[in-house]
């Protein structure tokens, strides 16, 4: 056979050997760019299985934490899901209790372009803008009211409907759609919705407003023009709204020691019977300030707080007003 046949032959066989040895050699590019993919996939899924073992140990440590918590309560938590089967976990604002939850409150703008804000102040940073007649569901309040162009009321933690959550003035949100924009100047001195009262003292509510027996005088259908909290003596009495002190005295038509609050929209808060008061006439108060002590001065029976509302001098129902 000829030499140079020979030398082609054994080059041949020489180069099959190699392909054989190294297969990416005989490989496309195409094959080669698969290849790599297929070992990027593995190394994924090497990953996302680790992952997933790491999130489902933390949902049996987070399970087991809580009933943990929950021992001696005859309560015991228990996955929704196949732990084995988890994938991911988000979280969500979610309440699972086996007691009926409150339903959510919400009120509206009744200015445009109200701020929501980072704090419940006016100096912190603006993060969004609630417009004219938006829904916006009440989380939370700060326990003091702030007065701004003259509305006292809380700062309010709200939601809106994108999930955005923030503070804004409680005096320019109302219970109801509002029908026209006002400005802010047009909503001093109106009693926003956020102001209700506060209850003034704690205590047990002894007896309601209306006709009852009078329990001094034991007379039938006698007109009762507040309700009454029993409490012993002592005990803190507060304001029920910010206001001005317009009496602070004696008083001899059966109330004893009185405090009488005038608020806005010719809305007075009485309060008798006290042992002690603690303001004077003229003093600017603000809600849930001490006033007095609960006591049993004038026509009581026993130490009570007697609790009134009045607009324009007429008596009122207080449990219309109160939180």
């Amino acid at each position: 056979m000829n030499k140079k046949y020979i030398k082609i032959i054994k080059l041949n066989v020489l180069l099959c050997i190699l392909m054989l040895s190294f297969p990416a050699l005989s490989q496309s590019p195409i094959q080669n760019q698969r290849t790599l993919q297929q070992a990027d996939v593995q190394a994924q899924r090497e990953l996302d299985q680790a992952n997933r073992l790491a999130l489902q140990q933390k949902m049996r440590t987070y399970i087991a934490d809580i009933n943990k918590d929950l021992r001696g309560t005859n309560k015991n938590i228990t996955p929704p899901i196949n732990v084995d089967d988890t994938t991911d976990i988000s979280r969500h604002n979610v309440i699972h209790s086996d007691q009926q939850q409150p339903k959510p409150i919400y009120a509206f703008s009744n200015v445009d372009n109200l701020n929501m804000r980072s704090q419940a102040n006016t100096k912190s940073q603006i993060i969004a803008k609630v417009g004219f007649a938006e829904t916006v569901q009440l989380i939370g309040k700060t326990s003091d009211n702030e007065t701004i162009n003259g509305v006292s009321a809380p700062w309010l933690l709200v939601r809106k409907s994108n999930g955005n959550e923030g503070w804004v003035f409680g005096g320019y949100l109302q219970e109801n759609a509002p029908n026209k924009r006002r400005t802010f100047e047009e909503l001093e001195d109106k009693q926003p919705f956020a102001t209700k009262l506060d209850i003034p003292v704690e205590g047990r509510l002894s007896s309601n407003f209306g006709t009852r027996v009078d329990p001094k005088t034991k007379k039938s259908n006698s007109f009762h023009s507040g309700i009454d909290f029993a409490a012993p003596q002592g005990t803190p009495v507060y304001a029920a709204e910010s206001g001005t002190i317009i009496r602070a005295e004696f008083n001899r038509n059966g109330y004893g020691n009185l405090i009488v609050i005038q608020h806005s929209e010719n809305l007075t808060t009485y309060y008798g019977h006290l042992h002690k008061i603690s303001v004077k006439v003229g003093e600017k108060v603000n809600r849930r300030q001490l006033i007095g002590e609960v006591g049993s001065t004038g026509n009581s029976t026993g130490p009570h707080l007697h609790f009134e509302v009045r607009r324009g001098g007429v008596a009122l129902n207080p449990n219309e007003f109160i939180r």
